[in-house]
């Protein structure tokens, strides 16, 4: 089909072309293409990001190299609606296990900033947003977390090597741990494809 111009005015309506006429022609981008994952991959519609468990319990290291190998990285956890997909998945495993994700803390980049003394767990995430804390994949750190802010994160306020962050196994919520001695199952995330996987490509 082509548009064609009327004689008289600026109106055109629509008309069979010869297929093989050369005539200017119009394409189209979608504007939200088609997301995809690989099977066994949950798809965040939002972010337009694939979520992977694996239930094989690894330290945060070997688990952050896992990750990488399948193309992703643990996963970094940025509002609500990635939290509650990260929440249903991991609520699948039998028996119940931690879960690393992609969220550490390193003290050497507060660049020595002080915390007021006796703050608050709650007014301190502020601060270890700001000053100490990154993503393994490299994106921002956003402000939305799940720590429990009575408790958590206690590791530097404690004076304890607890530089990785997990789902804890009863509460679900975020806690900081040891990245080298704790064992636990791991979250991973990576981009959608445009296109659709061809079966059997799962990890």
């Amino acid at each position: 089909m082509s548009l064609k111009p009327q004689p008289h005015g600026n109106h055109f309506n629509w008309s069979n072309a010869n297929y093989v006429r050369e005539i200017p022609f119009i394409c189209e981008v979608p504007r939200f293409p088609k997301a995809f994952c690989e099977p066994g991959w949950s798809l965040h519609m939002k972010s337009r990001s694939c979520f992977f468990l694996i239930t094989l319990e690894l330290n945060f290291h070997n688990a952050a190299m896992k990750c990488r190998s399948l193309s992703s990285n643990l996963a970094s956890i940025n509002d609500a609606t990635e939290n509650d997909l990260a929440l249903k998945m991991i609520e699948k495993l039998k028996p119940a296990t931690k879960v690393w994700f992609g969220l550490r803390w390193n003290a050497a980049k507060s660049n020595d900033a002080a915390i007021p003394p006796k703050t608050p767990y709650d007014k301190f995430y502020k601060y270890f947003i700001e000053n100490m804390a990154y993503n393994v994949d490299g994106t921002p750190v956003s402000s939305y977390h799940y720590f429990d802010t009575a408790t958590q994160p206690d590791g530097w306020r404690e004076n304890i090597v607890e530089n990785c962050v997990l789902y804890e196994t009863d509460t679900r919520k975020w806690h900081d741990y040891n990245c080298v001695d704790r064992l636990a199952s791991s979250l991973c995330r990576k981009m959608a494809s445009t296109q659709p996987y061809k079966y059997g490509n799962s990890p």
